[in-house]
C-alpha cells in the first residue's frame, strides 16, 4: 500500500509471500505530514520471506490483535526477516505508529526492528516479542515506547539520548525482559551474552516499573547512564559480571548470582543488591536545580548531597552564590551542610558551614 488513507485490513491471513506480508509506504512523507490512517485488525502475517510488516513511510498506522510471526521460515528468507521492520526510504518519514496486543514471534530476524532517524513516535502496547534466532527487539530510532510488553530473548541497540535533542531515547514501561520464556524450546540467549545489550546506545534509555529476569544470560551492559525507576532485576546463574550503568530512581533491586559493579552509577532512590542497601555517590553528585530570580534576572541554584563531606564540597565547583551542599555523613561538631557565599571555581569559591550539630 502506498499513499493510501483510511484503509482497513481485517480478518486476513497473509502468508508465504516472496517479500512482505503487508508493506506501507508514502511518497515524500515528513514528520509534519498529516495522519493517513491505515488500520490492521486481526491480521496474521506468517512465514513471509522478508518481513511480516514493513513500514517505509507514512503516519498513522494502527495494528490491533495482529500476528507478525515466522518471517523467513518459509521456502526462503530475505533480509531483515523481521516481524515488524520500520525502514523508511531515503525520501520519506514514518511516525505515529501504534501496535496493541500483537505478536512478533520466532522470526529469522528481530521481532521488532527500526533504524535511522527518519522515524519516530512508535508505541507498542501489551505485545509479546520472542526472539528465537535473532533479537526480540532492535529499536534503533527515536521515541519508540514499549508498554506492558513481554520481550523474550536479547534486546539490543535502542536509541540513545543526545546532547542536542532531548526526549528521544527508547522507553520501556512495565515490561518484562526474560530468557526464561521460549517458543518451541528456543529463545535467543547465551551464557556469555547480556540480555540487555545496550552498549553505546544507553544514555537516557528508560526502564520504568520493569522486570528483568535471566536464567542463562547476564543481565545487561550499558555504556552510558540509563534511567531505571522502580525496577527489579534477577540473574539466576553465575554466568559472569553485568555492567549496567544507570541513574537508579525510586525503589530498585538487583538479585544476582553474578555481580554488577556500579561504576559511574548514581542512586537517587533506594537500591537493594542481594538484600543489602547500596549507596552510590559519584562526586560531584548529581544535583537538583532550583530556578529563581534576583536583581540580575534568572538565577540557577543547585542543591547537592555528598557522602564525603568537608573538602569534597569544593568538587562541586564551578559554583554560584547560593548553592547548597548537604552532608550525608553528619556528625556531632560538624555541619548539616555548606552554602556558597562567593561563586567561583574550586580554588576561588567560598563555602561556609551551616546548621552546626551540637552534642
Amino acid at each position: 500500500m502506498k499513499d493510501n488513507a483510511s484503509i482497513l485490513l481485517e480478518n486476513l491471513h497473509i502468508h508465504d509471500q516472496g517479500l512482505d506480508g503487508v508493506s506501507v509506504a508514502a511518497t515524500n512523507a515528513t514528520q509534519e505530514t498529516l495522519r493517513k490512517p491505515v488500520t490492521l485488525h486481526d491480521v496474521r502475517c506468517l512465514r513471509n520471506a522478508r518481513n511480516g510488516l514493513r513500514l517505509e513511510g507514512g503516519s498513522g498506522l494502527t495494528a490491533m490483535n495482529c500476528q507478525f510471526n515466522f518471517s523467513g521460515r518459509g521456502a526462503f528468507a530475505s533480509a531483515v526477516s523481521a516481524g515488524v521492520a520500520v525502514v523508511p526510504d531515503s525520501t520519506s518519514f514514518v511516525n505515529q505508529g501504534v501496535f496493541m496486543d500483537c505478536e512478533m514471534i520466532d522470526n529469522v530476524g528481530p521481532g521488532f526492528y527500526s533504524t535511522g532517524t527518519n522515524s519516530s513516535d512508535l508505541s507498542i502496547y501489551s505485545s509479546t516479542l520472542i526472539g528465537t534466532s535473532s533479537y526480540a527487539a532492535q529499536p534503533n530510532s527515536p521515541r519508540v515506547h514499549f508498554t506492558d510488553c513481554t520481550l523474550a530473548g536479547q534486546v539490543v541497540t535502542p536509541f540513545a539520548e543526545t546532547t542536542t535533542e532531548r526526549g528521544r531515547a527508547t522507553q520501556f514501561t512495565r515490561c518484562r525482559f526474560t530468557d526464561a520464556l521460549d517458543y518451541n524450546g528456543q529463545v535467543y540467549t547465551h551464557s556469555s551474552w547480556y540480555l540487555l545489550d545496550f552498549g553505546n546506545n544507553s544514555a537516557g534509555v528508560k526502564l520504568t516499573e520493569c522486570q528483568v529476569d535471566t536464567v542463562t544470560a547476564k543481565l545487561g551492559y550499558s555504556n552510558g547512564l540509563m534511567i531505571i525507576t522502580d525496577t527489579r532485576m534477577t540473574q539466576a546463574n553465575n554466568t559472569g559480571t553485568s555492567n549496567i550503568q544507570a541513574v537508579f530512581v525510586g525503589n530498585c533491586a538487583i538479585d544476582t548470582a553474578g555481580s554488577n559493579p556500579l561504576t559511574s552509577s548514581v542512586v537517587l532512590g533506594r537500591l537493594i543488591i542481594n538484600g543489602a542497601e547500596t549507596i552510590v555517590y559519584d562526586p560531584p553528585q548529581r544535583f537538583n536545580r532550583l530556578l529563581g530570580k534576583d536583581s540580575g534576572g534568572d538565577k540557577m541554584q543547585r542543591i547537592q548531597h555528598f557522602h564525603t563531606p568537608g573538602a569534597s564540597v569544593l568538587a562541586s565547583a564551578p559554583a554560584v552564590q547560593g548553592d547548597v551542599v548537604y552532608s550525608t555523613a553528619p556528625a556531632v561538631g560538624g555541619y548539616a551542610g555548606w552554602i556558597c557565599v562567593q561563586g567561583g571555581d574550586s580554588t576561588t569559591s567560598v563555602w561556609k558551614g551551616f546548621g552546626q550539630i551540637v552534642n
